[in-house]
């Protein structure tokens, strides 16, 4: 979800800069496309989903552990 917004923020910045400015070379916006390339294929690839499922259910064990390790010993 993070991903998916950032890339939408980068997109309206540079869309809403390039009016104003002209500091920006054809390298500039062809690595800015680059950049949401990579980015959109981290969100389509199931890595970067697999990653926060396995990331949750340690914390949940944490969490439960640390309740009763503190229900039995305190």
């Amino acid at each position: 979800m993070i991903i998916e917004y950032s890339i939408g923020e980068l997109k309206r910045y540079y869309r809403d800069s390039e009016d104003t400015q002209v500091d920006y070379t054809q390298g500039d916006l062809d690595n800015i496309c680059l950049l949401e390339d990579r980015l959109s294929e981290l969100i389509d690839t199931e890595y970067t989903q697999n990653s926060i499922y396995h990331i949750f259910p340690v914390i949940t064990i944490f969490a439960i552990s640390s309740l009763f390790l503190g229900v039995f010993l305190g």
